[in-house]
């Protein structure tokens, strides 16, 4: 059974209260269980979020060989945090970058240093997002 890592970066764990219209109203418990009732007999998934860098980094560092994926939502570390990305990269390990919102449509902020050796992005699709990366893991 193959095993994904799904990170959370900063600030996601104020969804449902942070910006509704924008992020929805689903709190990041609720996506996860959503999530994971509908991929549990077919993939192991493991959910993480945090607003610390050096924590996001560690957790990357431990699945070293223990996952086959990782699906990263970075957040506001999309933008500038190449020490995550280089975490990712030193475990040999393939992601999908996922954006609740059209990050790209932003005014400012719509490039991710993530963007460039990712499989894919998926953005401004909502928690779907997180279904439609699982969805594709699954197949390769």
């Amino acid at each position: 059974m193959k095993k994904i890592l799904i990170i959370n970066g900063p600030n996601l764990n104020m969804l449902g209260i942070r910006e509704p219209k924008k992020y929805g109203k689903n709190k990041l418990s609720y996506i996860n269980n959503k999530v994971n009732k509908r991929f549990e007999k077919k993939i192991k998934l493991f959910f993480f979020q945090s607003n610390s860098e050096e924590k996001i980094i560690k957790k990357i560092h431990k699945s070293y060989r223990k996952i086959n994926y990782i699906i990263i939502n970075p957040a506001g570390f999309s933008y500038n945090s190449y020490s995550i990305l280089d975490a990712i990269i030193s475990i040999n390990i393939k992601y999908i970058e996922v954006h609740i919102t059209n990050i790209f449509s932003r005014k400012y902020r719509k490039k991710s240093i993530f963007s460039r050796n990712a499989i894919c992005v998926i953005s401004g699709m909502g928690y779907m997002g997180y279904i439609s990366a699982i969805e594709f893991l699954v197949t390769i």
